[in-house]
């Protein structure tokens, strides 16, 4: 459910964007693959995946409430509000990828 909202999301800004306007995209440097701990990755990936907090915290041995302590931190370091803002910025940071 999460997923098909982050890809209807994705492709109401690419349909938004005007061919031609938009600056190329640089590639994310190292500092910018390395904004994650690994853990935050991982929960990032699950959260990608449509898995809940509960399911995370199930699969990885946490609590829910580390599972959204990673949560808080990823929104920061990402500058989102939300888990599909989220998916959507580390696709396009490329700390993600775009094929499941």
């Amino acid at each position: 459910m999460i997923a098909r909202r982050v890809l209807a999301k994705y492709r109401s800004l690419q349909s938004a964007s005007v061919p031609g306007t938009a600056e190329p995209e640089a590639a994310p440097d190292a500092g910018e693959r390395a904004l994650l701990s690994a853990r935050e990755h991982e929960v990032l990936t699950l959260i990608a995946r449509g898995f809940s907090y509960a399911e995370i915290a199930r699969l990885k041995g946490l609590s829910v409430h580390t599972v959204q302590t990673h949560i808080k931190n990823l929104y920061g370091k990402l500058a989102v509000h939300s888990k599909s803002e989220a998916v959507f910025e580390a696709t396009r940071l490329g700390l993600l990828s775009r094929s499941g």
